[in-house]
């Protein structure tokens, strides 16, 4: 059915839209160990996939990891919106259990 004058059509997110794929690259400058005066340059490879920005897996906001956006709660400006995120991440050979939140 047509949509009525003035109103906008109905969209269907496709199926397209549900994943995002980023892939960069980038450097880490670090000393060879703690209080070392040798330091080294080393790549960073910089990947996420990112599902319906629900479930994303990837290093691109820091070290690899798997976060979960469990609750999504809206501000009174249209932009405003409170996010709480739990991740599994995976740093200096330990795996960490993080849970955040975020406004904006």
């Amino acid at each position: 059915m047509a949509p009525a004058f003035g109103q906008e059509p109905e969209s269907k997110p496709s199926k397209s839209d549900d994943w995002t794929f980023t892939l960069g690259a980038g450097a880490a400058y670090s000393p060879d160990y703690e209080g070392s005066n040798d330091y080294d340059i080393k790549p960073l490879p910089l990947v996420e996939v990112s599902w319906r920005d629900v479930v994303k897996i990837g290093s691109l906001s820091g070290p690899p990891s798997v976060s979960f956006k469990f609750l999504e709660v809206q501000g009174p400006k249209p932009k405003d919106r409170l996010k709480f995120t739990a991740s599994l991440g995976y740093l200096g050979g330990v795996i960490k259990m993080i849970t955040m939140h975020s406004w904006g």
